[in-house]
């Protein structure tokens, strides 16, 4: 929760009700592998704390949405966006989500 609350601070007047950014958790047991296998980042690495630039591909590997992605702690990640492409992002996630023990929410 300390790095939700440092993401905010440091993001403080960009993710206000008005702003141009979106904030979104991704938390649950399968989180790390899952999200290894969606996005563009090596997200095995990062350590608590550390974050990167991300990207949904499509099938045909062109971009769909891009991102900064946070690892929180164990089984919790933060993904910084602009508005527009929440929902997307969101879409994208729950699509591929199967037997994944997963869970999305924007805070």
């Amino acid at each position: 929760m300390a790095l939700v609350n440092q993401v905010i601070n440091h993001y403080a007047s960009a993710l206000t009700p008005e702003s141009l950014f979106t904030l979104i958790e991704v938390t649950g047991p399968d989180a790390q592998r899952f999200l290894q296998a969606q996005t563009t980042s090596d997200v095995r690495s990062l350590k608590a704390g550390q974050g990167q630039p991300s990207s949904l591909l499509d099938r045909k590997a062109k971009i769909q949405s891009y991102f900064y992605l946070y690892f929180a702690a164990p089984e919790h990640y933060l993904i910084v966006t602009i508005n527009s492409q929440a929902e997307g992002i969101l879409e994208h996630l729950q699509k591929f989500t199967f037997a994944d023990r997963v869970d999305y929410s924007i805070c």
